[in-house]
């Protein structure tokens, strides 16, 4: 928990179509009915930058990058920069302005929900270097000093509280994809072609972050699901007192 003790990260990782934003949300509707204050926030990969949404501000520099890695998946420069940009604005989002919010509250404490963490930036390592089987990265590859500019990230200052991991057969992942979707090739792709890369790169963390990793059958009902999602924060921080009926 950062920031004197004020502020709870938990983060939800999965391959597209696992649950996560689904689950963001009904978490972060709970903690609405009970007065804890709570943002919902990208945590890698990128945002549309569209302003449609309280997590996506609207930007021009995320509206080009956005674009740029959809119709060339293969830039992991640009990733690696997408990831270290994000990383800056979760610092932004929980030190601040969340941080403010619990202040303005008189609540003793915020939580941070945040959509792809660090397993994510593992897929990108993996696809990026094609490093030997059970090879780790170190916490410094994951934000390397060769993309960092104005501000230094480490993983410590970014690391969640926990970390949820939403696992689903691939099938299931597939056949939950909307083919009106602008996004639908992009997600069927990262699915068909990343799946396994995505259950290897867990290992590939160093294992202070393995140890946070708490991961749930996402194949059951979204009911099912965020009853068990609601036991393992509970479990972590008694403080969250969400009621599951």
């Amino acid at each position: 928990m950062r920031n004197e003790n004020r502020i709870f990260t938990i983060a939800f990782e999965g391959e597209s179509r696992s649950g996560k934003g689904t689950q963001i949300e009904m978490i972060k509707n709970k903690l609405k009915e009970i007065g804890i204050p709570c943002i919902d926030i990208q945590g890698d990969g990128y945002r549309n930058g569209s302003g449609t949404s309280e997590k996506d501000p609207k930007s021009d520099y995320w509206q080009k990058i956005s674009e740029i890695l959809k119709n060339n998946p293969d830039n992991y420069l640009l990733w690696n920069k997408a990831s270290y940009r994000l990383a800056r604005e979760l610092i932004v989002w929980r030190d601040r302005i969340l941080s403010r919010e619990v202040a303005k509250s008189l609540q003793p404490f915020g939580v941070l929900l945040v959509d792809r963490s660090l397993i994510s930036n593992s897929v990108l390592k993996i696809l990026e270097r094609e490093p030997q089987p059970g090879v780790e990265f170190n916490s410094s590859e994951l934000y390397p000093d060769s993309i960092q500019d104005r501000k230094k990230i480490t993983t410590s200052m970014i690391l969640p509280d926990m970390i949820i991991e939403l696992i689903a057969p691939k099938e299931i992942l597939l056949s939950r994809l909307d083919k009106n979707n602008s996004e639908y090739s992009f997600k069927k792709d990262s699915i068909e072609n990343k799946y396994e890369l995505y259950l290897e790169a867990k290992k590939r963390l160093p294992q202070e972050i393995q140890n946070i990793v708490i991961s749930i059958d996402s194949s059951k009902s979204q009911e099912e699901v965020f009853t068990e999602v609601a036991k393992q924060i509970k479990s972590k921080f008694p403080e969250i007192k969400i009621n599951v009926n």
